[in-house]
């Protein structure tokens, strides 16, 4: 009896992994590779990068700009929270991580300078 050989889809994997860094869907990868959406979801499961219980699309994309924050690329998932989180720089510098509801819904504007600033303008003024 001889074994079954399986072929070698590491390449496939890889770009798997890379299309879906870029926030590309599924089904979008799927199609651009010519493989099935559970092949791509499967893999990305396995990987442990999926976004568990997230089936939108990602919005944001690298260079968008959320009050002071620009987002510069997409940060690793959360052991324990869902979503996709997002490494931003902000104007003073200084660089922080951003859950992307908080982001899309303006609840993180800036990695903390801004409530400095405000602060500081109160003092001033009093």
């Amino acid at each position: 009896m001889t074994a079954k050989v399986k072929p070698d889809n590491t390449e496939r994997n890889r770009r798997i992994v890379e299309l879906y860094k870029t926030g590309l869907s599924f089904s979008a990868i799927a199609k651009e590779l010519g493989v099935t959406r559970n092949v791509v979801a499967g893999h990305v499961n396995l990987a442990g990068i999926a976004d568990r219980g997230s089936s939108q699309t990602i919005e944001h994309k690298v260079g968008d700009r959320f009050g002071r924050l620009v987002i510069m690329e997409r940060a690793p998932r959360h052991p324990f929270y869902r979503g996709a989180y997002w490494r931003c720089r902000c104007d003073c510098g200084k660089f922080t991580v951003v859950h992307g509801t908080n982001l899309r819904h303006g609840a993180t504007k800036s990695c903390g300078c801004l409530r400095q600033d405000f602060y500081q303008r109160g003092k001033a003024a009093a």
